[in-house]
């Protein structure tokens, strides 16, 4: 009797055990919702896409006076999407509500910089850090994120400020400036905001994405020069710099490196060489800088902007935009298989994308 007990509270256990590994996600079941920036003529639009189903879920409308979406930011916790837009007297930056939709503040910025760069959220969530490129020198403003009040704004010299990225334990910020003169890096304690260094790679070098790896111990730029493309690797404590180096061969009717992201577990880095004919997108091993695989994604989108990848690793999206429309490209991250998600152009350029859990 006691053995026909012992028993029957054993296949309990298991069927119990087998019940919750079927209701616990999957490696890359999860739904993941990609907020894409578009830029034209017309209005300003993001557009919310399942990447799972490929339904647009919602087209958000920011209208005409403001008539250039450009980059885009998730707070941590995936509650708010922050969206820098360029207008013909000032900048702002939208705040959505990533479940409602709902605008929860517009902030307005001088019109002194003539647009919102680049963008990143401090690891607490508690600061948005917005790049701003002026005429003569460029600007990040520093907003919190609770009271939506400026902190604080940053004037340094130089003509194109360009993308930012905050190390993990949010102790400084990298900011990458291209211009015609010499390109540059500065690196901000986001404690003080003072430029606590300045990391100069000449004339002939253009310096775009930037993403530090998921310890902090490395920031990755992806640079375009006359010389071909390049991957500058710079350690965090010291500011040594190594730059690897891929020539011309990526170069496709004109293409650049423009932007680059790396996995959640920090051994993989992906280059997005954007091109007029054709775009690459390069999966790099994040210690031996040996090209993993180089996946082409087309002739039909010309123009490869956004690069990110979800939190489970398991996907990369590629934003692209095309002649009749924009896509975002799905890269299954275990085969490398591509998805390509066509959505009818209701603006002409798709920019940058920001990945949010469903």
């Amino acid at each position: 009797m006691v053995n026909r007990i012992i028993l029957l509270v054993v296949a309990l256990v298991v069927v119990l055990a087998l019940g919750a590994a079927l209701l616990l996600p999957h490696p890359g079941a999860i739904s993941y919702y990609a907020w894409i920036t578009q830029t034209g003529s017309g209005e300003n639009v993001t557009s919310v896409i399942n990447t799972t189903s490929a339904a647009i879920i919602k087209n958000l409308s920011f209208g005409t006076t403001y008539g250039a979406g450009g980059n885009i930011a998730a707070s941590p916790n995936g509650t708010a999407v922050y969206i820098t837009q360029t207008g013909s007297n000032e900048d702002r930056l939208s705040v959505i509500n990533a479940k409602t939709y709902a605008t929860m503040d517009n902030i307005s910025f001088s019109g002194r910089y003539s647009g919102g760069t680049g963008i990143a959220i401090t690891p607490n969530g508690a600061e948005a850090w917005v790049v701003g490129t002026g005429r003569v020198n460029d600007n990040i403003t520093i907003i919190n994120t609770s009271s939506y009040a400026i902190l604080h704004n940053i004037t340094f010299e130089g003509s194109g400020g360009g993308y930012i990225a905050i190390t993990p334990n949010g102790a400084d910020a990298w900011v990458t400036q291209t211009g015609s003169g010499e390109n540059s890096t500065a690196v901000i304690n986001t404690t003080d905001y003072r430029i606590i260094h300045t990391i100069v790679f000449g004339p002939n070098a253009g310096g775009y994405g930037i993403v530090i790896n998921p310890d902090g111990a490395y920031a990755y730029i992806a640079q375009t020069g006359s010389d071909g493309n390049a991957i500058s690797v710079i350690n965090t404590s010291n500011y040594a710099v190594r730059n690897i180096s891929f020539g011309g061969k990526y170069i496709r009717g004109g293409g650049i490196a423009k932007t680059i992201a790396i996995t959640p577990d920090g051994t993989r880095l992906l280059v997005m060489w954007a091109g007029s004919g054709k775009n690459t997108l390069s999966i790099i091993n994040a210690t031996t800088y040996v090209i993993i695989r180089n996946i082409s994604l087309g002739g039909g989108y010309n123009g490869g902007l956004g690069v990110a990848v979800t939190p489970d690793g398991s996907r990369a999206l590629v934003v692209e935009t095309g002649q009749h429309g924009n896509s975002i490209s799905v890269v299954n991250m275990s085969d490398y298989e591509v998805k390509n998600i066509t959505f009818a152009g209701v603006d002409s350029g798709g920019f940058n994308v920001a990945v949010i859990p469903n």
